[in-house]
């Protein structure tokens, strides 16, 4: 029973592993996959946000001038619930215009990336460069969307894998120990035999005590006695024997 015990810990704990991995590349996956799609729609609010600001830009005018921007960012801001911040930047980075009076914080970036994204954990960013008519950068468009939904979608999806994966390992566990047990059932039991006449040979050797029934047993008991009974008389007689 030992044995058996011992082959099916190393069968479960291998599927429990497999399935561990399973499920952290499917989670990273697809919270990588949110984020993609996150960044896209991002990306395609920026641009739509970004074009009267580049109509006013290619014709020489400062962004600050541009016409009801604070109401072309509104409506973009109330495009999508998870929109948390539209902002318009200058060159340096420093705000022009925003929704609401949230700061906002630029990380740094190549000078020739033209739109660029990043995340401070909680929320994700997506920028539109915004080009002069000397063909300088005059600022960007920032638009800043809340990650929450996305995070809630990832672990309801974390929740639904690991539920599913602890059914799996549980039936798969059984099913191992099941087959264990019928296909290798003559090997265990042959390897279960041999322990135990080992353990009654050691028995014998150091306190004296055969065990019932397998000391006197034909086999590997016997052979090891026999093996022992060999080496005890080739060292009488060398005159060696020292009790």
């Amino acid at each position: 029973m030992a044995v058996f015990l011992r082959l099916w810990a190393v069968a479960v704990a291998t599927l429990a592993l497999v399935l561990a991995l399973f499920v952290g590349l499917a989670i990273l996956n697809f919270k990588q996959i949110q984020t993609d799609l996150l960044s896209g729609r991002l990306a395609v609010l920026a641009e739509m946000t970004a074009e009267p600001f580049e109509a006013a830009a290619r014709i020489g005018l400062p962004l600050a001038s541009v016409r009801n921007s604070a109401a072309l960012l509104e409506r973009a801001r109330q495009s999508d619930d998870a929109i948390a911040g539209v902002y318009v930047i200058d060159a340096d980075g420093a705000v022009i215009r925003a929704t609401g009076g949230a700061g906002l914080q630029m990380p740094a970036r190549r000078a020739e990336d033209t739109r660029w994204n990043w995340s401070d954990g909680a929320h994700l960013f997506s920028a539109v460069q915004i080009v002069g008519a000397t063909g300088h950068p005059l600022g960007a468009v920032v638009v800043e969307i809340d990650r929450r939904e996305s995070t809630i979608l990832v672990r309801a999806m974390a929740a639904e894998l690991l539920t599913s994966a602890l059914a799996i390992w549980a039936v798969m566990s059984a099913l191992s120990g099941a087959g264990i047990w019928l296909w290798l059932r003559p090997q265990i039991a042959a390897f279960s035999s041999a322990e135990a006449q080992i353990e009654a040979f050691e028995q014998d050797v150091w306190s004296g005590r055969v065990t019932a029934g397998v000391a006197s047993a034909d086999g590997l008991g016997q052979a090891l006695r026999a093996v022992f009974a060999g080496y005890r008389q080739a060292l009488r007689d060398r005159g060696d024997e020292h009790g």
